[in-house]
């Protein structure tokens, strides 16, 4: 009998003295050649030979080739409570906020300009500037200060600056400077009008005469005082009749104090 035949058999019937499981050696005296009877028995029993124990079943530590899935499967459910976790932590987070909201107080029709009040401001620029410092008196209660300050040795001498929100919401502004030799009336209005243009229009305001400034971002009245030592502009977004309006309630008034204790502070019903 062929080594092929004989070590086949031993496999299949678990003799023990041949291999369990042993792929079937190829027949060493030439029966497999073509027209061997044991070329195909060969070759097909190396292909459905199985490894075998002693008494018939398989081997169960040969290795099948099926992997075991359960660390990919708890991979997952990790991931899924991750997600959950994230879920219950945000809305958590968005209820917090709900309940602050309700609680703290808020009025969604409360004005956002905060208002200042520019008395005591107004007070000592009259006393310290060299001009009737210029502020208005009657306007209605929808006209907001919202700025003040007075500088009495800025880049164009002593200045004043009073800040308003029309009622519609618009800026407008009182704008007051020293003129002298050394300063230029010019720069200063080019400089608080933020541009704007010299025309050749001119407004009248309670009998007094201002002229037009044009520009990108604000438009302007300007009205130099009667003596030359100071100039007025009332500047902003605001409408041309919004700034005469502003223009038209100012009074000038100066609270330098004077010789004796009798002396009264001088003023004037406009800009000077």
């Amino acid at each position: 009998m062929p080594t092929y035949e004989r070590n086949a058999v031993r496999a299949r019937t678990g003799a023990p003295n041949g291999r369990v499981g042993a792929v079937p050696e190829r027949p060493t005296d030439g029966g497999c050649g073509a027209g061997s009877p044991y070329g195909c028995a060969y070759r097909c029993t190396a292909v459905s030979l199985v490894s075998v124990r002693p008494g018939g079943g398989p081997s169960r530590g040969a290795p099948t080739g099926i992997r075991d899935d359960g660390g990919v499967a708890a991979d997952k459910k990790r991931g899924a409570q991750a997600v959950r976790d994230m879920v219950i932590s945000l809305a958590v987070i968005i209820l917090a906020a709900y309940v602050v909201y309700l609680f703290v107080p808020h009025d969604d029709k409360k004005d956002p300009v905060k208002p200042v009040s520019y008395g005591v401001e107004l007070s000592s620029a009259r006393r310290a500037a060299p001009y009737p410092v210029a502020a208005p008196v009657g306007l209605s209660k929808d006209w907001r200060a919202t700025s003040v300050r007075y500088s009495a040795d800025g880049t164009e001498g002593a200045a004043w600056h009073l800040g308003f929100m029309t009622p519609d919401d618009e800026y407008a502004a009182v704008e007051q400077s020293e003129r002298g030799d050394r300063r230029s009336p010019d720069r200063f209005i080019r400089d608080v009008s933020q541009g704007a243009e010299k025309t050749a229009k001119k407004q009248r305001v309670d009998g007094e005469e201002w002229t037009r400034y044009k520009g990108p971002k604000y438009d302007a009245l300007v009205r130099p005082a009667a003596d030359g030592k100071s100039v007025t502009v009332v500047t902003g977004t605001a409408t041309f009749e919004q700034l005469g309006e502003l223009a038209g309630a100012l009074h000038a008034k100066s609270e330098k104090p004077g010789p004796g204790p009798g002396a009264v502070p001088s003023s004037s019903p406009t800009p000077s």
